[in-house]
């Protein structure tokens, strides 16, 4: 069992499964792998915890973000590409989600995001 813990602007979609895809930096622990089961949480080591969905690892790959593409199953690097990524991702389109990472992974031309996309 793997759990993720999900920003709340993301807890509907998860729960309704509209976002069916979660990117995440790699660190020590290992990711999910294809079968596994996954938990998914919002607001973990809080009183507000709510568990989102119970559901199993379809795919995990690993994922590479620069500021004008992702490398990931397929390469992404048209306008029209990388918002339908950024839209199944839970996002409201590319500029929103270069945003985030830009933000959260301190995302630059300089120092792209690897990481690990896990699909459910």
């Amino acid at each position: 069992m793997v759990a993720y813990n999900f920003n709340p602007r993301f807890a509907d979609d998860v729960q309704n499964l509209i976002k069916r895809q979660t990117i995440r930096a790699n660190g020590k622990r290992r990711h999910a792998r294809p079968g596994d089961e996954l938990q998914l949480y919002t607001g973990q080591r809080r009183p507000e915890c709510r568990l989102l969905l119970r559901t199993t690892c379809a795919a995990s790959t690993p994922i590479v973000i620069y500021p004008n593409a992702i490398l990931a199953d397929q390469t992404y690097s048209t306008a029209q590409d990388l918002n339908m990524f950024a839209n199944l991702d839970g996002f409201t389109d590319w500029p929103d989600m270069l945003s985030f990472f830009e933000e959260s992974h301190e995302l630059s031309g300089a120092n792209p995001f690897n990481g690990t996309i896990i699909k459910w």
